[in-house]
């Protein structure tokens, strides 16, 4: 079932400690802060939710959010959303999976260490839009994740903050 994840990495290798140890400090919950900022720099769309990682296996956690989205002019009534991705920790950083059958790649990035944290970028093409992502992980506090978003009919900026809920 879903020890099928390393099948999709290509040439496996056993994750290096650190890569799993980070992909354990997210494990639980956290609160999550979404801002949708269109590339005149105004706010679209503002998420409230949870967020939470559930180990699966030794190198695998299943990500799943849920929240409450509105517009920030309020003119429309709010709405529930919910995403599902596995996380698989990578001999040198994470690859991130849709969490649904069959399994789709989302993102694979090396994450290096940076002062107290780690980092990662990576391109999603999902044409005919791209999107460029900013990993920040500040663990065991928090952790932020911005997707550059371009397409023909795209060109935004998602935010989202995690801060761990106590």
């Amino acid at each position: 079932m879903v020890a099928n994840c390393k099948n999709w990495v290509v040439h496996y290798r056993r994750p290096q400690k650190a890569r799993i140890e980070l992909l354990h400090q997210l494990i639980g919950l956290w609160e999550l802060e979404r801002q949708v900022i269109a590339s005149t720099g105004t706010q679209i769309v503002c998420m409230n939710g949870i967020a939470r990682f559930a180990p699966i296996e030794g190198d695998i956690s299943r990500y799943y959010e849920e929240g409450t989205l509105e517009t920030s002019d309020g003119t429309q009534p709010s709405i529930s959303f919910s995403r599902r991705y596995l996380y698989c920790a990578e001999p040198n950083g994470l690859v991130i999976f849709f969490d649904e059958t069959p399994r789709r790649l989302f993102q694979r990035f090396t994450t290096i260490k940076t002062g107290d944290g780690w980092e990662g970028a990576a391109e999603h093409a999902c044409a005919p839009d791209t999107y460029r992502s900013l990993y920040r992980f500040e663990l065991p506090h928090g952790f932020a994740i911005t997707h550059h978003v371009e397409g023909p009919r795209k060109a935004y900026t998602i935010i989202t903050n995690y801060r761990r809920c106590i």
